[in-house]
């Protein structure tokens, strides 16, 4: 199978998260015939990602989500420092652009942006494939062979003019070898902060970002803790931060 009708197929999407979403559904308004997949069997149901960049905004806008995203996060979220006995409370976000709709970064949760995207794909009868793995691929002079394997095992030839990894930053060419790799795919890994990052479902007493008054960026039940390796912050405070805020 290669697209619904057998013509070869114009973009295999490799990864349902908000990138892969996002890319399958401007192909899909520029007329593009698109196939998404990704190998977990359900969308994520954490918080995970949660800073929304105004360009973002701005080209979600264009596929008539800009708003919906925006009533589902928060603009205005406050944090609190707390470092060497000091506590100082800082509002995050408005970063005074002045040529944008949307001079914020909003922060919302992962979990809305996909549904937000996977529902609107849906709409326009792209279904993501869930379970479906990307195994195998080579080029050929007019189009990628891939080998797709299904959650249940079976084998799938697709034939596409363009293949588009959007599962990490090295997964979806993981064992391939080197030669059929892209030299703009090889990306070298640089160390990051040990981070870990939950989600909970909240009682009682309201937590989230700063103190229990600051306003939630997530619904009432649900929170977000994440804590960062003590040695890595130590060697470097600002990079130790950093992992914590894009985790």
């Amino acid at each position: 199978m290669t697209a619904a009708n057998g013509d070869l197929l114009d973009v295999l999407v490799v990864g349902a998260g908000p990138t892969g979403l996002t890319l399958a559904a401007q192909l899909r308004a520029f007329g593009a015939t698109v196939r998404i997949v990704d190998r977990q069997l359900d969308r994520v149901h954490e918080s995970r990602a949660l800073g929304v960049q105004p360009r973002t905004l701005e080209v979600l806008r264009g596929l008539g989500l800009a708003e919906e995203l925006i009533e589902r996060g928060n603009d205005a979220v406050w944090v609190q420092l707390h470092a060497g006995g000091r506590v100082v409370r800082i509002r995050l976000f408005r970063l005074g652009l002045d040529d944008t709709a949307y001079p914020f970064l909003l922060l919302v949760s992962q979990a809305e942006t996909e549904q937000v995207l996977g529902d609107h794909l849906a709409t326009g009868g792209i279904l993501v494939e869930r379970g479906v793995e990307l195994v195998g691929f080579h080029a050929d002079p007019d189009a990628v062979a891939c080998l797709l394997r299904n959650r249940d095992g079976r084998p799938e030839q697709v034939r596409a003019r363009y293949v588009v990894g959007c599962d990490g930053a090295v997964r979806w060419h993981r064992g391939q070898p080197e030669s059929q790799i892209p030299a703009s795919c090889k990306m070298a890994t640089a160390e990051r902060c040990r981070s870990v990052v939950t989600s909970m479902s909240r009682t009682g007493r309201r937590y989230g970002l700063g103190s229990p008054r600051s306003p939630s960026p997530w619904p009432a039940s649900r929170s977000r803790m994440a804590s960062a390796d003590r040695a890595v912050l130590d060697r470097n405070p600002m990079a130790g931060l950093a992992a914590i805020s894009s985790a």
